[in-house]
């Protein structure tokens, strides 16, 4: 959508099978471009690769900040399954 070839760079990573929710990231664009056209166009490049995250709001902001190096905090939570694995009737033994 601007003729540039951006990195999009997370706050942090998650593992296979993880999910995050309100993770920031930023891109460094040359030009300004309203927030709105941003993620709709980053969101087209997501979709049409099969991505399965979505960009929920754009905004500019100073250019010291870095979606990783400047965020304040992170909040984790761990849900452990603590029972015996279910029987399947199907297995023969």
């Amino acid at each position: 959508f601007c003729g540039e070839r951006v990195s999009l760079r997370g706050a942090g990573r998650t593992d296979a099978g993880v999910h995050a929710t309100g993770q920031v990231a930023h891109i460094d664009l040359l030009k300004a471009w309203p927030d709105d056209k941003v993620r709709d166009a980053v969101n087209a490049h997501l979709q049409a690769a099969k991505a399965r995250i979505a960009i929920l709001q754009a905004a500019v902001v100073p250019d010291s900040f870095d979606a990783r190096f400047s965020a304040t905090g992170r909040h984790y939570l761990y849900r452990i399954v603590n029972r015996r694995a279910p029987v399947d009737d199907a297995i023969e033994i």
